[in-house]
C-alpha cells in the first residue's frame, strides 16, 4: 500500500511540474520573439528573420520544442494515474498518451523546420524555399492542434468518469476542444479570423494546463495524506 501511494503521489508531482513548466515555458519563448505569419509579406518575412535570427531560434527551442517535450511527460503522467484510478485497461486513457505523444512530434518538428528557416535565410533569399518552410509550419499546425484538442477530449471524459476534477474544469476542458477543432479548421477561418481562433484556443491551453496541474498537484497531495486513491474514493469534495 504505502509503494503504492508513494508512485500515485509521484505521478501527481510529474503532472504538476510538466504542467506548470509547459505555461511558463510558453509564455517565455513568446515573450522572446513572435515570427511573422505566413500571410506576411516576404521581404517583411525575410527582414525579421535576418534581424532576430538567434531569438526566433531560441522561441522555436522554447515554444515548440521544450513544450512539446514537457507536454509528452504531462500526457504521460495523467494518463498513469487517470488509467490507475478507472482500475482497468481504457481506450480513452491509451488515446490520451498517444495523442500526446503525436503532439511532441509535431511541436518538434515544427521547431525543427523554424530553426532551418532562420539558418536558410541567413544564408539566401530563395523565397521559394521559404514560402514551403512557412506554409508546412501552418500545415503541421493544422493537425496539432486538432491532435491536441483530441488528448484534451480524452482526458476530460476520463476526469468526468473519475471524478478526479470539479465539474467546472471538465466544463473547460470541452470548451478547449471545441476551440482547438475550431482553430485546426484554417480554410474555414481565413485571415484575422483564424488568428483570432488560434489565440483564444491558446489562451485556453495555457488556463486548461495550469488548472489541472494545479489540481492534480494538490489531490497528490490528498493521496499521500489518505494512504491512496482508487476509482470510487477519488471524488472531489465540493465545498
Amino acid at each position: 500500500m504505502k509503494e503504492k501511494t508513494e508512485r500515485e503521489t509521484r505521478d501527481h508531482r510529474w503532472i504538476a511540474a510538466s504542467g506548470l513548466l509547459f505555461v511558463a515555458t510558453w509564455i517565455v519563448g513568446l515573450l522572446v520573439a513572435s515570427p511573422p505569419a505566413a500571410t506576411t509579406p516576404m521581404a517583411e518575412v525575410i527582414a525579421y528573420y535576418e534581424a532576430n535570427r538567434a531569438m526566433v531560434m531560441l522561441f522555436a527551442y522554447l515554444a515548440n520544442g521544450l513544450t512539446g517535450i514537457l507536454l509528452m511527460v504531462f500526457a504521460s503522467a495523467l494518463h498513469s494515474v487517470l488509467r490507475r484510478a478507472e482500475g482497468e485497461s481504457s481506450t480513452l486513457s491509451s488515446l490520451l498518451l498517444v495523442s500526446g505523444t503525436v503532439v511532441t512530434s509535431l511541436s518538434c518538428l515544427e521547431a525543427l523546420f523554424m530553426q532551418v528557416l532562420a539558418n536558410h535565410i541567413a544564408a539566401t533569399h530563395d523565397v521559394a524555399v521559404i514560402r514551403t518552410l512557412l506554409e508546412l509550419n501552418v500545415e503541421i499546425d493544422t493537425f496539432k492542434l486538432l491532435i491536441l484538442g483530441i488528448m484534451i477530449a480524452a482526458a476530460s471524459l476520463l476526469f468526468w468518469r473519475v471524478k478526479a476534477v470539479p465539474p467546472w474544469l471538465v466544463w473547460v476542458g470541452a470548451v478547449e476542444t471545441l476551440l482547438l477543432v475550431a482553430a485546426s479548421g484554417n480554410t474555414l477561418f481565413p485571415g484575422e479570423v483564424l488568428t483570432i481562433a488560434l489565440y483564444v484556443s491558446g489562451l485556453g491551453l495555457l488556463i486548461w494546463t495550469a488548472a489541472v496541474s494545479v489540481m492534480m498537484g494538490w489531490r497528490g497531495r490528498a493521496v499521500r495524506a489518505g494512504g491512496g486513491l482508487t476509482a470510487p474514493s477519488i471524488e472531489v469534495q465540493q465545498h
